[in-house]
């Protein structure tokens, strides 16, 4: 049970690292309206911003040390490969029991298509785009 445990947490960290590697893109806050009653601090956000950053720069230099121990160390090798190895055929069988499922979840949603352009009387309307700059 314990193997299994750090398994786990070797494979999170190994799967997790290069997520953790990316760079947040900034994004540019005043172009969002903000719900009533919420005013904006920007001080406070370039704050949290830099602090999250901050974070996750120090966790990704800490998975890439994980990362480096796991490559280095055979046993931690052998168990990430191992538990990957299950991570894939734990996927295939949830898909497995799953495919009819889907099916049937894509043939009621053709099926509504399909009576929904039934519905629509030849030589109608149908609505479009909306222009730009809504």
């Amino acid at each position: 049970m314990k193997g299994r445990i750090f398994g786990l947490a070797v494979a999170g960290v190994v799967f997790a690292a290069p997520l953790a590697a990316q760079k947040a893109t900034p994004r540019d806050s005043s172009a969002e309206p903000l719900p009533s009653g919420i005013v904006s601090n920007d001080s406070a956000t370039a704050r949290a911003t830099a602090d999250l950053e901050q974070s996750l720069v120090q966790l990704a230099v800490s998975l890439q040390i994980v990362a480096q121990r796991i490559a280095t160390d055979p046993q931690l090798k052998l168990a990430a490969i191992k538990l990957a190895s299950s991570f894939v055929s734990t996927a295939q069988q949830i898909v497995t029991e799953n495919t009819v499922t889907v099916q049937n979840a894509l043939k009621t949603a053709a099926d509504r298509i399909a009576a929904a352009q039934i519905a629509i009387p030849p030589g109608a309307k149908t609505p479009g785009k909306p222009p730009a700059g809504r």
